[in-house]
């Protein structure tokens, strides 16, 4: 199964995108809501949104939810961890979801598994209910084990031991690898370089789409080099790919077909 997950990135300020300054001060600087549903591992954004009118986290992961692939767990944080939308979750066929919940979430045990987890029953506030498991420690890379309650909808214990699923949920901490480079390596500015909201957004889907087209071109690296894709660096592959760019567009009236495969492939190599 694939390994998905949803990073936010939320507006520390709901305010207009002008603001008179207080005390004669620098201008604040506009910030946009951002959600990107990612694959963890080689960090590829499968789908985005953004918050042009000032939404929360929730309105904007409802909008790329429905792009994560059949067969694949996305794991959630205590955001998602409320009775409400784990039954919004388990009404996606063929998706999965091992999700964080609050130690004092109510629920309803039902049975104890060999492996250590239970199957439990969470209300929704309504007459459904959302019947799966409960868990128990994890570890990051960065930081020590950690007390977890998580709930999926993966009930057969035997074929998805705790212990795997929470190894699983410990590598959601990748995705703030993406925003790390959606950021700092593959922009060349600390600020966007729009003077509209349109414009600001467009240029936020055009980092996007780019760290896509660069995660692309790394696996197909990897590929020709006979190497592990997270061994090759993504900063070196954004140095190299900009640079082979920049001369394909100077020579492409220089070079035939046969010529550009070959820089190519040297590029690739």
């Amino acid at each position: 199964m694939a390994l998905c997950f949803p990073s936010a990135t939320r507006p520390k300020s709901k305010s207009k995108w002008v603001r008179r300054a207080v005390g004669g001060g620098a201008l604040p600087s506009p910030k946009w809501g951002h959600l990107s549903l990612v694959e963890l591992g080689l960090r590829n954004p499968l789908a985005a949104a953004l918050g042009a009118k000032g939404e929360s986290e929730m309105p904007l992961a409802r909008r790329v939810l429905s792009a994560q692939p059949a067969r694949s767990l996305l794991p959630g944080d205590r955001y998602y961890g409320v009775g409400a939308v784990l039954a919004d979750l388990s009404a996606l066929e063929e998706r999965h979801f091992p999700v964080r919940v609050k130690a004092n979430l109510k629920r309803r045990f039902l049975e104890a598994y060999p492996d250590g987890s239970a199957l439990v029953e969470i209300g929704t506030g309504g007459t459904s209910a959302w019947g799966e498991r409960s868990r128990g420690r994890c570890s990051g890379p960065d930081v020590g084990p950690h007390d977890r309650s998580l709930v999926d909808q993966l009930a057969e214990w035997s074929r998805h031991p705790a212990s795997e699923l929470l190894a699983l949920y410990a590598r959601r901490w990748e995705q703030e690898i993406f925003y790390k480079e959606i950021k700092g390596d593959t922009r060349s500015t600390p600020c966007l370089q729009s003077h509209t909201p349109l414009t600001a957004m467009q240029e936020i889907a055009a980092l996007i789409l780019a760290h896509a087209v660069l995660v692309n071109y790394r696996v197909e690296a990897a590929s020709v080099g006979q190497v592990g894709v997270l061994r090759i660096s993504f900063p070196k592959t954004l140095q190299v790919g900009q640079g082979l760019w920049q001369f394909l567009e100077v020579t492409s009236d220089m070079l035939t077909p046969a010529q550009v495969s070959l820089v190519v492939r040297r590029s690739l190599k």
